[in-house]
């Protein structure tokens, strides 16, 4: 195994990262920085930084050789021991300070007692931050060292010993690495900074992996709202951005297909069959590009249609013209039963069997043909969204069924009247 690869192996990568940057031609600088931000004991990166021939890689080598140095106490010479959680009531991070100690032995048995003690979980959103202070001739004191420890192992470093008080950081934080992924528009992802920050799920409604600021990810906080950054500058939790990346251990994560998070990026269709309809086809049309091209633009990923001849037809084709011109959106058709379209006329049985071939995904709701099935649908697609476009006339039927159900579950309706 070659030496970039052997090194990504000992980071601490999610499977998924792991085999793609291994596959990926990274430069000894990008590779450096992994080393950098990787949630490893600082002994351990000491190691890998000496595989590296670039002068960042020697100057991180001499930084972490000292900052280990610097664990042995001088006379005079103290820790001071604060433990950090992570506060739901605040939605950051909080600190307590907890001891001093003379000894790195002393401070790291008080913590594996702590950790005993209060049962720490491996998803415990706990950490410590162990700092090095050092006597002035004036009987003050001032620090020189942060040490932050993942458990009872320290794993990233600052230091404060540079004149006028300048802070070298010893680590690559969620807000500076920067790494290609392999996944794509739409997925599904977990961010885990453990123990720096909450689990987080977020979907990904940008990829571009030649600009940092290109991965674009959809979360909701911890505050109820949802909201928008770039994964590669720490996003996911809102104001507070951990100290490790969450690039580290991304994987793809499988939700309910009627979890929340799918439906905030899932929007369906409903209208009328061409013979209710009033309104051209290309005016239906005009319409509902303009929909999809605002709704696209505010996250929604994900576009149902429920394929009966009409406006369910004319949805899909457009949100396949719009995939097609490079918007990153998908199409999933939900059909009622397997075989619906065969007693149609040709043209629009062609136009059926052309959408589901180039469909994301195709859905067969129901195994009975007939009305129940078409009702069946309407819910199916209602229960996975979390809007609704519409073409409606006003009268009975289908459309109003499905609108009926959308607001009784409260989800919002957009609609062109056909009056």
């Amino acid at each position: 195994m070659n030496k970039p690869n052997m090194i990504i192996d000992s980071c601490g990568f999610s499977q998924e990262m792991r085999a793609y940057l291994q596959s990926q031609n990274l430069s000894e600088f990008t590779i450096t920085q992994i080393v950098a931000g990787a949630p490893i004991a600082l002994n351990k990166k000491l190691k890998l930084y000496a595989l590296i021939e670039n002068e960042n890689a020697k100057m991180l080598y001499h930084e972490t050789e000292q900052a280990l140095s610097g664990l042995t106490l001088k006379s005079g010479e103290i820790f001071s021991f604060e433990e950090c959680w992570y506060d739901y009531e605040i939605i950051e991070e909080k600190k307590a300070f907890s001891s001093l100690f003379t000894s790195l032995n002393a401070a790291l048995d008080y913590l594996r007692e702590e950790i005993k003690e209060e049962e720490w979980e491996d998803d415990a959103e706990c950490w410590t931050e162990l700092k090095k202070w050092v006597p002035n001739k004036d009987g003050t004191m001032n620090y020189t060292y942060t040490y932050y420890l993942i458990r009872d192992e320290i794993v990233y470093f600052e230091s404060k010993k540079y004149p006028p008080h300048h802070q070298y950081q010893g680590y690559v934080s969620s807000m500076d690495l920067d790494l290609p992924i392999p996944f794509k528009v739409g997925d599904i992802v977990t961010l885990n900074s453990l123990p720096f920050a909450p689990l987080r799920q977020a979907v990904l409604i940008e990829v571009n992996n030649s600009d940092c600021c290109g991965v674009q990810v959809l979360y909701k906080h911890d505050d109820g709202c949802w909201h928008t950054g770039a994964l590669k500058h720490g996003a996911g939790w809102y104001r507070n951005c951990p100290l490790l990346s969450s690039l580290y251990r991304l994987k793809k994560t499988d939700v309910p297909e009627e979890g929340e998070i799918l439906k905030r990026i899932t929007c369906c269709f409903t209208g009328h069959r061409p013979e209710y309809l009033t309104a051209t086809e290309a005016q239906v049309t005009e319409w509902l590009e303009a929909q999809v091209r605002e709704v696209a633009s505010n996250g929604y990923i994900n576009f149902i249609s429920g394929m009966q001849r009409g406006v369910d037809i004319y949805a899909a084709e457009t949100v396949l013209k719009l995939k097609k011109e490079g918007l990153p959106i998908k199409l999933i058709c939900a059909c009622a039963w397997d075989g619906m379209e065969t007693q149609w006329e040709q043209s629009w049985f062609e136009r059926y069997h052309t959408i589901t071939e180039l469909a994301d995904e195709v859905h067969y709701v129901s195994n009975i043909p007939g009305r129940k099935a078409f009702l069946a649908r309407d819910c199916w697609m209602v229960d996975r969204s979390s809007l609704l476009l519409a073409v409606y006339n006003g009268k009975n039927g289908g459309t109003k069924h499905t609108t009926d159900y959308a607001n009784q579950k409260g989800i919002e309706v957009r609609m062109m009247k056909d009056d």
